[in-house]
């Protein structure tokens, strides 16, 4: 979360889920959201999956851009010259 609440240039996330309902999803939904409202170039990929389209259909509605592809499963976070990769995450 630290990464995107410090970024001023770039949060570029790819997940292959991601569930507003829970406590983690929220928070990252908000950190999001927020980076948007700071100019930062936001970009989210996901599967689309329909567990996350409350998600989806809440980030887009905050100018959240998100982008759908098959077959993910890796989850990314580019913030500014940072990257973060985890297969647990």
């Amino acid at each position: 979360m630290d990464l995107i609440q410090g970024s001023r240039n770039r949060v570029w996330l790819k997940v292959p889920w991601w569930e507003h309902a829970s406590p983690h999803g929220h928070d990252l939904s908000g950190a999001v959201v927020d980076a948007v409202g700071r100019g930062v170039d936001v970009r989210v990929t996901m599967r689309n999956d329909g567990s996350s389209l409350p998600n989806v259909n809440a980030l887009r509605q905050r100018a959240v851009p998100v982008r759908y592809v098959r077959n993910l499963h890796e989850k990314e976070l580019i913030a500014d010259e940072d990257r973060f990769r985890s297969k647990t995450w």
